[in-house]
């Protein structure tokens, strides 16, 4: 026989008959008749070319066959329970699942060791890895299921996609702490002279630094001199620490590299808006309790950046109140 031709429903009374060895009992919790269970057991009878069960002085006893299958069918039955009666839960603690993250350099450094020490405690299974947040084939790679949440300075990824703001971005000068000049605060004239260092995350946020920041110097007619450009992070503060050269980076990067320790760390001598980190994801996983707890998991870190102790977060089945983002 194939498993095409056979109606599974037909399993749970050949499970049930397993377990009670009466067709009444097995009616019973099955919610069917007695009647029912008869010619449910007739039709497997047929299916499988067996009597499956006998009745004898102690009940309905299985055959050979019938008592050969039943360890299998009723190990089937019951992770088919546990996924339809589990679907709107998630079990942080005993998971193994594994998510990817869009993020750029600066994130990984500022947020990843806290995300990481998070799961530890809580979700020690779970498995991350983490992707560029490049500026093209992000909303590809989230629809497909490549990538299950973008974090960051983003623009909205368009239609089908959620997004939420979880923090807000300032922007902070760096200086050596032996700079001739600057010491204590950097004026306007000091900025506008000054020799910068410019290094570029994938997510976006130095953009908006370098959109303001030109229309300083056109408004001034200056041309801003750019003397180093750097592809990496990684050895960002002994340039600045060693040189006369300036760089503007977040707060964020100041506070996960313990740069105020190493250089001096200045408001900027000029207005410049805050910048808004979001989470975005596709809307196919909206309802997935697992991205729900993820998502929860990831604000609860944020907002425990600098406090002592970070709380575990509930994995219930409620949903964050979100907005689906419109097309831009």
């Amino acid at each position: 026989m194939r498993i095409n031709t056979l109606d599974l429903n037909l399993l749970l009374v050949l499970d049930a008959l397993q377990r009670t060895h009466s067709v009444t009992l097995a009616g019973e919790q099955l919610c069917i008749s007695q009647s029912g269970v008869s010619n449910a057991l007739r039709r497997l009878r047929d299916a499988f070319s067996d009597e499956l069960f006998v009745r004898t002085d102690n009940g309905m006893m299985p055959t050979p066959l019938a008592e050969s299958m039943a360890e299998p069918i009723q190990a089937a039955l019951q992770q088919i329970r546990q996924t339809i009666e589990n679907r709107g839960c998630f079990d942080a603690a005993s998971s193994t699942r594994h998510f990817r993250l869009a993020l750029s350099d600066v994130g990984q450094v500022s947020l990843l060791p806290h995300l990481l020490s998070f799961f530890d405690k809580y979700a020690p299974n779970i498995s991350l890895e983490t992707v560029p947040l490049s500026r093209h084939g992000i909303a590809e790679q989230m629809s497909g299921g490549e990538i299950d949440l973008a974090i960051g300075v983003a623009s909205p990824l368009g239609a089908g996609f959620f997004r939420r703001r979880f923090r807000s971005l300032r922007f902070v000068c760096v200086v050596s702490k032996d700079h001739p000049i600057i010491q204590g605060n950097i004026s306007l004239e000091q900025f506008l002279r000054a020799s910068f260092i410019e290094y570029e995350p994938a997510g976006g946020s130095y953009r908006h630094f370098r959109e303001h920041a030109d229309r300083l110097f056109e408004e001034k007619n200056i041309q801003r001199k750019v003397s180093v450009k750097m592809a990496y992070l990684s050895g960002i503060e002994s340039i600045i620490a060693s040189s006369d050269r300036i760089a503007v980076v977040t707060e964020a990067l100041v506070t996960s590299m313990n740069l105020e320790n190493k250089v001096q760390v200045l408001g900027l001598p000029f207005d410049i808006p805050t910048l808004d980190l979001t989470l975005q994801w596709h809307e196919r996983i909206n309802k997935d309790p697992a991205q729900v707890w993820l998502h929860k998991a990831v604000i609860q870190v944020v907002k425990n950046l600098g406090k002592d102790s970070i709380m575990p977060v509930n994995t219930g089945n409620s949903e964050l109140s979100l907005a689906l983002a419109s097309s831009a």
